[in-house]
C-alpha cells in the first residue's frame, strides 16, 4: 500500500484539535463530529485507541508503536496507517501541531 500523504501529517508531535471536534467513546468505538463541517466519523478497535492518545497529543512514532504493541502490526505497516490516518486527519482541520517539549 502507497500513500500519496502530505509530509506535514507526520510533523513530530499533532493533537486533535479540541475546538474543531466533539466525541464520545462507547464500548471499543469512538464516534465523533467534526463541529464545522458536520461530519461525522466512526472509529473502532486501532483507529479508537489512536485517536483516544491523540486527545493528549502525540508523536508519529508512539502511535506506531501502538500498532506494532497492541494490534500486532510489522513497524512498516504501523508506520503506512499511523501517516494515512494523521493524514486523513489533518485533511478534515482535526490536528493541530503541539510544541515539541
Amino acid at each position: 500500500m502507497t500513500s500519496d500523504c502530505d509530509p506535514a501529517a507526520t510533523r513530530s508531535h499533532r493533537k486533535l484539535h479540541a475546538q474543531a471536534v466533539l466525541w464520545q467513546r462507547a464500548g471499543d468505538e469512538t464516534v465523533a463530529q467534526d463541529i464545522g463541517a458536520s461530519r461525522y466519523f466512526a472509529l473502532n478497535g486501532a483507529g479508537a485507541q489512536l485517536w483516544e492518545v491523540l486527545t493528549e497529543g502525540a508523536p508519529p512514532e508512539r502511535l506506531a508503536g501502538i500498532l506494532v504493541t497492541d494490534h500486532g502490526a510489522s513497524q512498516d505497516v504501523a508506520q503506512r496507517n499511523v501517516t494515512t490516518f494523521l493524514a486523513a486527519l489533518d485533511q478534515h482541520g482535526l490536528l493541530e501541531e503541539e510544541p515539541s517539549s
